[in-house]
């Protein structure tokens, strides 16, 4: 496999949020309606597999949030949504414990139904920073940015190179917000008219 490792920037970056959420129950408070999706999410962090029944279905506007449109191949809010075009390229690859469920997300004001995107949640999970190897330790617990400096990748952070084996795309339950792709899934991306919007991220390996 080829020797880089990648993240994708927007699944992170505020201006990829949306302000669609799933569909509370009005008989719960909203901690309560916040609570099964925190269980699941746990259950990932952990590799516990997760179920597409276990994932949200119909999304709705919050009220109090302005109507972003959804015209980008990546969003979050909750969960990570990725639209059709994307979960094609996805698909194609060994996605191990992945999960990808349609959604519905209901505009608001008359607009309609949005079907174009799908919930994704890895429960790939495998240490992949090197502590050992990287000069600048503030991605852990204490600080949980991870690879990002101005912007970018800090020049001293290192991946361990064992994660070029297994799924095309994982997470590491020491780095928040991040999801990490190989190199071959990064490359299928880039050459997608989609791919300046995901700001994928080459990062570097530790020596084998």
């Amino acid at each position: 496999m080829a020797g880089h490792i990648w993240y994708i920037q927007s699944v992170s970056d505020p201006d990829y949020t949306r302000g669609y959420v799933p569909r509370p129950d009005p008989a719960l408070t909203s901690r309560e309606n916040r609570k099964p999706r925190l269980k699941v999410h746990h259950r990932a962090r952990i590799g516990e597999p997760v179920a597409p029944e276990d994932l949200p279905e119909t999304y709705v506007l919050k009220p109090s949030h302005p109507a972003h449109r959804l015209d980008v191949p990546l969003w979050f809010n909750s969960f990570i949504h990725v639209r059709d075009d994307m979960v094609k390229v996805l698909r194609r690859f060994d996605l191990g414990a992945t999960v990808l469920r349609p959604i519905r997300v209901e505009l608001g004001d008359g607009r309609g139904v949005d079907t174009r995107y799908s919930t994704l949640l890895t429960s790939n999970v495998r240490p992949t920073i090197d502590p050992d190897a990287s000069e600048w330790v503030g991605y852990g617990a204490v600080e949980r940015s991870a690879l990002r400096s101005e912007g970018g990748v800090h020049p001293g952070v290192r991946a361990f190179p064992s994660v070029r084996e297994g799924p095309a795309i994982w997470s590491d339950p020491e780095v928040a917000k991040t999801v990490f792709v190989n190199d071959d899934l990064a490359q299928a991306l880039l050459s997608e008219p989609f791919a300046n919007q995901l700001h994928l991220v080459q990062g570097l390996f530790s020596k084998d």
